[in-house]
């Protein structure tokens, strides 16, 4: 593993750790993965089903960010990372469910039960922005792999391509 990549690791590792910046989609697999996406992003969008599919299997922890959307994407992450760590992927995946959240033109779709404000959240948002700029990740989704190693869509959308890039480098 390259020093560039270990560094990565490291840091995506610890701050989601902290439970203040990150949507846990699962958790109690061997591997992890970090999955930088903003709900305004139509690509983020399309590959949330399989983010789905891949917790199944690994460790999904999503770090929201409004590298697409901006000021459009913040009032829907932050009530989301308002709430306890446990209630996020619920509130989460409503900005993507049909007929109730993003998908659905004009609706309001930040999470009713969500605060709607709250600085902590705010300032999360604020990490999860600058991380993604600082570590130049080209567009949304951006998954990066427990070893550091982006993970390109197209191995994610094929399981067997999936688990032999996870077993290339097996976790640290």
């Amino acid at each position: 593993m390259q020093a560039a990549e270990s560094q990565l690791a490291a840091n995506l590792q610890k701050a989601a750790g902290r439970s203040l910046f990150t949507v846990p989609l699962s958790s109690g697999h061997a591997r992890t993965l970090y999955v930088f996406a903003d709900p305004s992003c139509p690509n983020c969008q399309n590959l949330e089903p399989l983010f789905e599919a891949l917790s199944t299997q690994y460790n999904v922890l999503v770090f929201p960010t409004t590298a697409f959307g901006g000021d459009k994407s913040a009032p829907l992450i932050k009530p989301v990372l308002c709430l306890p760590p446990e209630q996020r992927k619920a509130a989460w995946q409503k900005l993507f469910a049909v007929g109730d959240g993003m998908l659905h033109l004009g609706k309001d779709n930040a999470p009713a039960a969500a605060p709607t404000d709250c600085d902590l959240a705010g300032k999360a948002l604020g990490v999860n922005d600058v991380a993604f700029k600082s570590y130049r990740f080209p567009g949304t989704p951006w998954v990066i792999a427990d070893d550091g190693r982006h993970v390109p869509q197209a191995v994610m959308r094929n399981p067997d391509d999936m688990v032999k890039f996870m077993s290339e480098h097996p976790e640290k």
